[in-house]
């Protein structure tokens, strides 16, 4: 797996900073959702394999998460990498255009740099099999 940048997000605010503290409560809750996902794929197929002969639809749309979970922790350890060896850290923050740049996922890059007077959606999960 790759884990350099692959993608130059959209412009936005340079001066928009995320203290680490927070970037990092937000990185565990993705994390604690892709184990719900995992959870999901695991529950999918255990279904699937308990009646092969006729594959139920939502196990199906349940595995198709895979895809979202493997892109989702090749964002997170992208974005670790980056803060793993950015020597330049004067404070405890980060700018979101930084984060925005070295992140794929249009939506979790959204979710990691928000605005912290935007509610947290961390429990709703995307219905499209194309992800953001």
């Amino acid at each position: 797996m790759k884990i350099e940048k692959i993608y130059q997000a959209t412009p936005s605010d340079d001066a928009s900073i995320l203290t680490l503290a927070l970037l990092f409560k937000r990185m565990a809750g993705e994390l604690c959702e892709m184990t719900d996902t995992c959870k999901n794929v695991e529950e999918a197929l255990g279904a699937i394999i308990g009646t092969p002969d006729r594959p139920i639809d939502q196990p199906i749309i349940a595995l198709q998460g895979l895809d979202r979970l493997r892109q989702s922790l090749e964002d997170l350890a992208r974005l670790s990498n980056l803060l793993a060896r950015t020597k330049a850290f004067s404070s405890d923050t980060i700018s979101t255009q930084t984060i925005r740049d070295n992140i794929v996922l249009e939506g979790l890059a959204a979710r990691l740099t928000r605005s912290e007077s935007i509610p947290n959606k961390m429990g709703e999960t995307d219905q499209d099999v194309i992800w953001t």
